[in-house]
């Protein structure tokens, strides 16, 4: 039986319930404001999931999700969210609808009914039957009258002619300024530009505040605001053109908080309608929670689940013979040779695909170097193919540069199984990605890569969100041009379709691979583990690279190779210490010293 993680998200903050299968509420939370036409889908299901994910870890069931949220009125819009709340929360399913549409259908019972939404914003739901309509929820330039917003917008406007000298007298001048921790009223236009409208829209409570104490000019603004709203519920009951006996519900925080608006709200509309006037008696989460019994056709509903997920779309699930017209028959219809040519002609567009990201990746080698010379750590997380590179690249770290094994770490969906083996639904599970990232105590400082070729894994975005609320530098590698999560370095190689459809590990996994070797490669090189081009760190475990060993300390001091072998035994064939001691002429004892206070970076050693 599934559990349920219904969420109310809008201008002021985002209210979470987690739910068991009888509709019973086990926890709550509260979470930042969430508006996809404020601060776009991606911002929004980051938001949304880092709130999510304490309640997340509580139901050991399948989940589904049930969002209404401010700002979606674009039907993609909705199915993106959607998508990407199912894939970072491993949820089967989630519904969506705009926070308003979600109220009327939790509030409107039976008969024709107006939902009036007077909170940050404004805007209102009507219906009768089967006929839905919407009026007002234009936003902060095209409408918001009878709100919060606009009844500060109002009310700096009014002050702004008291302050020029053509207004009437008012105790906003003073009373705004102050609740705004501004100097004086002339500073409002500088923090009016840069100002969000929640923050404008906080200044209404001091309006409310001075009407209630006598100042005219703030009871006029009120009565204003009110009657801006009083019109649009009145435009709404016109459109319903019915003459059945209805009801009008108010929802928001301008009219529930604020008794003098809402009383004024009351008596306007009393004179115009003989409809009843309540308050909503279902809102937050549990309002969300109704759209499990939405009807099917319901306006302003989509359904998502993680068989919908752009991973359907992204170009690495693409088939070759639907994109491009060089491949005019399947690699199975193929001679060897032609197999041959045509795999090697299809990495040329994997050197296309680095050039176009040099600038991100070059940024990402600077974290990475950063992270190492302060004594941080690189973690990779992935899964399948994706995981293995990581932990390959990771574990060659110490041999070649001579790091601890702890500086650069691969975490893999499935652990070290899934190495060898395929484990069935690890790279779904967001949770076990926490988990196990979780294991190696990540600090701010630390930088954290995902890699997923189609940059959906929510194994990988799980991590991700959650090393990203602890203040860790994150990145992604992924082989779709369209992934658009919040990681502070995305690396997008638009490689394309495979030859063998959905085989990552073709030029996407050689991609990945590259990307790879520059990260550690630049990395250990920008932070003194790299020494004239010469691995000056690597870990001389056999005869082969004993032999390097001796050759690199002769060719960077002055010393032959039989003087550097015999430094090298000395210092248990570790390269900068014997370079240490050949280039400073120094002991064993006092190499070391050296070494240490410089934390093993030999070029500031050395230069």
């Amino acid at each position: 039986m599934p559990h349920y993680l219904a969420i109310e998200s809008g201008a002021t903050h985002s209210r979470l319930g987690l739910y068991d299968h009888d509709r019973a509420l086990l926890r709550e939370t509260e979470g930042a404001p969430a508006n996809t036409s404020e601060y776009g889908v991606d911002n929004c299901a980051r938001v949304i999931a880092q709130a999510a994910q304490a309640l997340r870890e509580q139901a050991t069931d399948d989940l589904i999700i049930l969002l209404a949220i401010a700002g979606a009125h674009n039907p993609e819009d909705k199915v993106a969210l959607g998508h990407k709340l199912c894939a970072r929360l491993n949820a089967t399913e989630c519904i969506v609808s705009s926070d308003v549409h979600t109220l009327f259908f939790a509030n409107r019972g039976d008969g024709p009914a107006i939902l009036a939404i007077a909170g940050t914003g404004s805007s209102m739901v009507a219906g009768d039957g089967d006929k839905i309509l919407q009026v007002g929820g234009r936003g902060k330039y095209l409408g918001d009258d009878g709100s919060a917003f606009g009844l500060a917008r109002m009310a700096l406007r009014a002050s702004t002619t008291t302050f020029d000298g053509w207004g009437p007298q008012t105790t906003l001048l003073d009373a705004l300024p102050k609740a705004a921790n501004l100097e004086t009223f002339y500073h409002f236009v500088d923090w009016h530009d840069h100002a969000s409208k929640d923050q404008v829209a906080a200044l209404a409570s001091t309006v409310i505040q001075e009407a209630e104490a006598g100042d005219r000019v703030a009871q006029a603004l009120v009565h204003a605001q009110a009657d801006f709203l009083v019109k649009q519920i009145m435009a709404a009951h016109r459109r319903l053109n019915t003459d059945q006996p209805g009801k009008v519900i108010l929802h928001g925080g301008l009219v529930e908080n604020a008794k003098l608006f809402r009383d004024t709200v009351i008596n306007l509309l009393q004179a115009e309608l003989d409809w009843p006037v309540a308050l909503s008696d279902c809102h937050g989460h549990q309002a969300a929670l109704q759209l499990l019994h939405v009807p099917c056709d319901f306006i302003n509903v989509v359904r998502c689940t993680p068989q919908d997920l752009a991973t359907a779309n992204a170009s690495t699930e693409n088939r070759q013979t639907e994109q491009q017209a060089t491949l005019d028959k399947s690699i199975d219809k193929m001679s060897a040779q032609e197999l041959v040519r045509c795999m090697v002609k299809e990495e040329d567009t994997v050197n296309t695909a680095l050039q176009e990201q040099s600038e991100n990746i070059a940024a990402l080698v600077e974290a990475a170097a950063e992270a190492m010379r302060s004594n941080h750590r690189i973690f990779y997380i992935g899964a399948g193919t994706s995981g293995r590179l990581g932990v390959l690249d990771a574990s060659e770290c110490p041999p070649t540069f001579g790091v601890a094994p702890d500086r650069v770490i691969g975490i893999m969906a499935g652990g070290d199984t899934a190495l060898r083996n395929s484990v069935e639904g690890a790279e779904d599970d967001g949770p076990q990605g926490i988990a196990d990232l979780q294991q190696h105590n990540p600090q701010p400082g630390d930088v954290l890569i995902g890699i997923a070729a189609s940059g959906t894994t929510p194994y990988v975005l799980a991590a991700l969100d959650h090393a990203t609320q602890c203040g860790i530098c994150t990145a992604m590698i992924t082989c779709n041009p369209d992934f658009d999560a919040a990681v502070d370095h995305p690396i997008r190689l638009n490689t394309g379709p495979e030859v063998l459809t959905g085989s990552t590990r073709l030029k996407a996994g050689t991609a990945t691979k590259l990307v790879l070797n520059i990260i550690t490669t630049g990395a250990m090189a920008l932070s003194g583990y790299v020494y004239n081009g010469l691995m000056v760190g690597m870990v001389s475990k056999n005869e082969k690279l004993r032999h390097r060993a001796a050759r690199i300390v002769s060719a960077l001091s002055p010393i032959d190779e039989t003087a550097a072998t015999d430094l090298l035994q000395r210092t248990d064939y570790h390269i900068g210490l014997a370079l240490i001691m050949a280039n400073k002429n120094l002991g064993l004892a006092e190499a070391q010293t050296l070494l240490d206070q410089h934390h093993g970076n030999i070029t500031h050693i050395l230069n």
